[in-house]
């Protein structure tokens, strides 16, 4: 299949999939699991950043309409991709959430892939703001849903060490990904949906101490290392 058109039609399809999904999850929340829900999970108003993600998702796709030449070939290597990454994400609002971790973490993988897709076409840096983003945010989301997963099976001490340690250590390694990944991929989005998170997480848990000030500390210290990042590779220019 290689007409841009049937295949941006495609990723239409797979988007309007995802919106009404998202729809179902905000409107009938009954019909879900009333699990409850781990320290790891940022407030409720962050997934807002969900609003600008779907706008750069959309405006992606509607570029693939007239797509040509150079960029074209890429909408068209991605463009199966992005429909399945799209339904996984749907998918894993709808069901349980024994299930749903399985689906977030495809939803990640395949918005990682399309990720460097993009990024290995060489082209433009804006065709892959919507992937920063939504690579970003799912890789919080995954974590999320993992901590979220072990809560419901009634698993909140691992090696002797307590939920709070075990989300403080959640922390300090999602910190770590989200600086190598700035550092490798000179990319500053990706970063900032992880501080985005952690600002929720330690407002959701204003009250445990060590939860707040770590959200706070490891944003902090991804805000350096995008500083950094920046700096290391303008000179390797």
């Amino acid at each position: 299949m290689k007409n841009v058109k049937v295949l941006s039609t495609i990723n239409l399809v797979g988007f309007a999939f995802l919106m009404y999904a998202s729809y179902l999850f905000r409107t009938n929340q009954t019909y879900f699991d009333k699990d409850l829900d781990p320290l790891f999970n940022p407030a409720p108003y962050t997934f807002g950043i969900w609003i600008i993600i779907y706008l750069a998702l959309l405006i992606w796709i509607i570029k693939g309409f007239f797509a040509k030449d150079k960029i074209k070939e890429m909408y068209i290597k991605i463009s199966l991709w992005f429909a399945l990454c799209m339904i996984l994400n749907g998918v894993a609002v709808l069901v349980p959430t024994k299930i749903s971790v399985v689906i977030i973490i495809g939803a990640l993988v395949t918005s990682l892939i399309i990720y460097n897709i993009t990024d290995n076409f060489n082209i433009a840096k804006r065709y892959r703001i919507p992937f920063s983003l939504l690579s970003g945010w799912l890789s919080v989301a995954t974590i999320v849903n993992i901590s979220k997963f072990l809560r419901n099976l009634g698993i909140t001490n691992i090696l002797w060490i307590g939920e709070v340690g075990w989300t403080n250590i959640l922390l300090v390694l999602g910190c770590v990904l989200a600086i190598l990944f700035t550092i490798m991929r000179n990319d500053i989005l990706y970063p900032l949906a992880f501080v985005w998170g952690y600002i929720g997480i330690g407002v959701q848990n204003k009250d445990i101490k060590s939860i707040l000030y770590t959200s706070i500390a490891m944003s902090v210290v991804i805000v350096m290392g995008i500083i950094y990042g920046r700096i290391r590779n303008s000179k390797e220019v």
